[in-house]
């Protein structure tokens, strides 16, 4: 460490830190008073970023079935080799029931985000 490096260590080492005045907090406080809170906004991010990303994955998705279809070939018949089984039987029972489910979730998802949406709102506004 040359001198000058020590001189100037030892001039930072006597500053002292500056104390904010007593009544800096009380200050900001009543700054902050007169200002209005801003409304909740609606639209964080930009629907067109939204509607550009879901186009890329509906595109990607048609082109994975495209590539797929195209490039497959005839399919054997495994079905003759299969036993009969009551679940084979009602499979797209099963699939419908569970489709049901999942769509009545989803309902009560975006219905209750859509209160929490509006409770939000109405509490800005009072």
């Amino acid at each position: 460490m040359t001198q000058e490096d020590k001189t100037y260590k030892n001039l930072i080492d006597s500053l002292e830190t500056e104390q904010p005045s007593m009544r800096f907090t009380k200050n900001v406080m009543d700054a902050i008073e007169g200002m209005e809170v801003a409304p909740v906004s609606k639209r964080y991010i930009n629907p067109l970023i939204i509607k550009a990303i879901a186009a890329v994955l509906v595109l990607c998705l048609l082109a994975s079935l495209y590539v797929v279809v195209m490039s497959a070939d005839a399919i054997p018949d495994y079905t003759s080799k299969l036993p009969e089984s009551p679940l084979t039987e009602h499979f797209s029972l099963y699939i419908i029931g569970i489709n049901i489910i999942l769509l009545m979730l989803l309902a009560e998802r975006w219905l209750s985000s859509k209160k929490r949406i509006q409770d939000l709102q109405n509490n800005a506004q009072e």
